[in-house]
């Protein structure tokens, strides 16, 4: 048998050195990691964080810097200081800092900015092109959104923008184009729970192949609903912006329709929270409602101005024939007519209005409902003990609905589901006192004894009283109706209209640009995942790259080591050979 000593330990000595030099390796690339990594999360920008140099927690109030994209201008060199310098700290000594850190995204950040700045102002002078994804349809849906949809349209087609439209629609009226604008229509199911409603998955590709043929600047879909989830991937897929508006609180209705199912509101805002984070801008209608919206966590949101057209809905549309004919039943011609417009469902709270007329049976009061719904053969039978003092106006559309608003004395509003209330701004433009809950978007609209009444929700007797002092006190309903109709004056949809496009849509953009910048490896490694924040897929995909980049490395130093190792050893045994030793055979005696 030979006998080797010195080679054996010669090879676990160059082994020992190959797994040093390769640990050191690593724990050298994986601190550097650390702040290359930070860098990287606050060069690109986001809305969750600020900036390394610029801690500091943000205000809680809304601005446009929450949903635009905010580029850091940190220069590399604080980063690499030491903890004496604006509290960075250092964890490795200088000798062992590389020369070369993946920093240099960081240069030229201000030419990056003010090209970008360059591109948006262009953009803003310039027709756009947007995809108006919509359901259910605001043409022949009778809802509180199509009045801001139809107006929204009317002034994009003033400013020269380029509109295609696609909503779910099985009705025999519904449109071809509205405005000059194409409409594509598509096939959906009715909804169980509510078969006023028409919703739809895009099943047949029909709003894809839509958008692939447009190719627009900006994807604006309405949300919640199947409608948005296709929206979503078609945006995801076709890398478009994708701005989502959001105008039904799922939440309430969920929990009003299917509260025998254990933790329905619960699992409602996570649906929410699911579907918005795919958007790179959500639109809601008030700030109560944005206020909600961050409290569940979703980021990125911003209020959609609200607007009215204040010719349409106007005092001096007032007739007398119609208030005697449509709003009240023969008779009651010189009733103080409550007045309430919009769907005749649960959620609406309309029971309620009952304690009203109790409570104002010797005042010759009498209700107006206009619309239609689920409920309105649930409503007829309940309010049918008040006999003429209650009557289904129907549905009412155009000159009859403004005559219909100004004809009236006092409108009600019980529903605490209402994200806005169109229904109650274009009340207060047509001069009326409004009463309505004081819940959802109902009080950006209405300011408690100034242009309006609020009451508690869910409290009849409260309610009641407000409508009370309003019919009894006639100065004071004068005084609220001029301030009302004041007030609405000020709401242009002119000027909401140009507020979504230039900014809005604008800051929807300039995030998605932000984001598109990834190269086509860093895309492939970040997963989709949508539960999470734009900072946290942006830690994810830095994260694996530098791991995945990190093993390779680790693994190619360990195997040229211990090749140049084994060549080494080679070398060295040919002057440091030595003769193997065969002991000399036994001799016995005997």
């Amino acid at each position: 048998m030979k006998v080797r000593p010195f080679r054996c330990w010669k090879r676990i000595v160059s082994i020992l050195q190959c797994l040093l030099l390769a640990a050191n390796a690593l724990v050298t690339q994986v601190t550097t990691n650390k702040l290359v990594l930070r860098q990287h999360l606050f060069k690109k920008g986001d809305t969750d964080e600020q900036p390394i140099a610029q801690a500091s927690v943000k205000s809680q109030a809304p601005s446009l810097d929450e949903v635009a994209i905010e580029v850091s201008t940190t220069p590399p060199s604080v980063v690499m200081q030491s903890s004496n310098n604006n509290g960075v700290l250092s964890t490795r000594p200088a000798w062992l800092r590389p020369k070369t850190m993946a920093v240099q995204g960081a240069k030229g950040v201000g030419r990056i900015k003010r090209k970008m700045m360059d591109r948006i102002s262009k953009r803003q002078s310039t027709p756009m092109k947007v995809a108006l994804l919509v359901e259910p349809t605001p043409f022949t849906h009778v809802c509180g959104y199509a009045n801001r949809f139809q107006e929204m349209l009317k002034y994009m087609k003033e400013f020269g923008d380029h509109v295609h439209i696609a909503t779910p629609d099985d009705k025999l009226e519904a449109p071809n184009e509205f405005m000059g604008f194409p409409v594509k229509t598509l096939r959906g199911q009715r909804f169980p729970l509510y078969p006023e409603v028409l919703l739809s998955l895009d099943s047949r590709g029909e709003a894809r192949k839509m958008v692939q043929q447009f190719k627009p600047d900006i994807i604006h879909v309405s949300s919640p609903g199947f409608l948005a989830m296709s929206a979503a991937l078609y945006a995801k897929a076709l890398n478009i912006p994708l701005v989502m508006s959001y105008h039904t609180h799922l939440p309430v209705y969920a929990e009003r329709y299917m509260g025998y199912i254990p933790l329905i509101r619960k699992s409602s805002w996570q649906y929410i929270k699911m579907l918005h984070s795919f958007a790179d801008l959500t639109l809601v209608t008030s700030p109560q409602v944005m206020e909600e919206f961050r409290e569940q966590g979703i980021r990125r949101v911003a209020v959609w101005r609200k607007g009215v057209d204040v010719d349409t809905f106007n005092p001096k549309h007032s007739s007398a024939q119609i208030k005697a004919n449509i709003l009240t039943n023969r008779g009651h011609e010189k009733d103080t007519v409550l007045l309430y417009v919009g769907r005749l469902s649960v959620e609406k709270r309309l029971e309620q209005l009952d304690q009203v007329l109790d409570d104002l049976k010797d005042d010759s009061v009498s209700l107006a409902l206009v619309g239609g719904g689920p409920h309105e053969d649930a409503l007829k039978k309940h309010f049918a003990k008040f006999g003429d003092r209650v009557k289904f106006c129907g549905i009412l559309r155009g000159d009859t609905l403004s005559a219909a608003y100004a004809s009236a004395d006092i409108f009600v509003m019980p529903s605490d589901s209402e994200t806005l209330g169109f229904v109650v701004i274009e009340a207060m433009a047509s001069g009326l006192a409004v009463v309505g809950a004081k819940a959802g978007g109902i009080p950006s609209i209405v300011d408690d004894d100034s242009n309006g009444m609020l009451a508690p929700p869910r409290d009849p007797k409260a309610f009641s009283h407000a409508v009370k002092s309003l019919v009894r006190d006639s100065n004071l309903q004068n005084r609220l109706k001029a301030q009302a109709r004041l007030d609405a004056e000020s709401w242009g949809w002119k000027q909401a209209t140009r507020h979504l496009r230039d900014v809005h849509y604008i800051a929807a953009i300039r995030r998605h640009s932000a984001i598109k910048r990834l190269t086509a490896k860093d895309r492939r490694i970040l997963f989709k995942l949508p539960f999470i924040s734009a900072t946290q897929r942006r830690a994810i995909r830095l994260r694996f790259a530098f791991l995945t980049r990190d093993l390779k490395s680790f693994f190619n130093k360990t195997f040229y080591l211990a090749a140049v190792s084994k060549l080494l050893s080679k070398f060295t045994n040919r002057f440091f050979r030595r003769r193997s030793f065969t002991p000399p055979p036994r001799i016995r005696g005997g």
